[in-house]
């Protein structure tokens, strides 16, 4: 997804997310420079808890 801002939410995330994942890679745009909300990190939170493996990281590196 293309955001508008450098922020990426639980909303923008939340799409993307049902039962069925099980790793989650996001990606913080080609040079790192989006960042997590709040909201987006307990939601991230939640998922780690439930077993889900989530990466952050640069888009650059997530694409490889």
């Amino acid at each position: 997804f293309e955001l508008s801002t450098h922020e990426i939410s639980a909303d923008d995330l939340k799409i993307y997310i049902s039962d069925k994942v099980k790793i989650l890679i996001i990606g913080k745009g080609y040079e790192g420079a989006a960042y997590l909300s709040s909201s987006a990190m307990e939601m991230i939170e939640n998922l780690k808890s439930s077993g889900v493996v989530v990466l952050v990281m640069q888009s650059s590196k997530a694409a490889v």
